[in-house]
């Protein structure tokens, strides 16, 4: 038996995900579920959190989104499409070429970190 909590959570992030990448993708929620021919107001109820999608409709909705299943799930990543884009194009460097660029991130995430301590 799933647990309350952990089915409501799951439906907050959910709701949440869908609506920050259909924005990303400059979509309404209407427009949404007319071309995935779900009910017009389905996108709605999912994203305020009052409906689950089934397993078939959270398929249609992330390929829509234009993510992997897994980009989708990392609720910590806001740009999963570009990190992945990118993730490809790092596959076809050189070490050399990889240990600059990782030199490069870690000084800017250094910066970062940094610029968040004095916040």
């Amino acid at each position: 038996m799933v647990n309350k909590n952990t089915k409501d959570l799951l439906l907050e992030q959910l709701a949440l995900r869908i609506s920050v990448l259909r924005i990303k993708n400059d979509v309404s929620a209407r427009r949404m579920s007319r071309e995935l021919s779900f009910s017009a107001g389905y996108m709605s109820k999912i994203e305020s959190q009052k409906f689950m999608p089934s397993m078939d409709s959270l398929v249609r909705i992330i390929d829509y989104l234009g993510v992997t299943p897994q980009e989708f799930f990392n609720f910590n990543v806001e740009e999963p499409g570009l990190i992945c884009e990118i993730n490809n194009m790092l596959r076809t460097l050189d070490r050399e070429s990889l240990l600059l660029i990782y030199q490069f991130a870690s000084k800017i995430t250094g910066a970062n970190r940094a610029n968040e301590s004095q916040t």
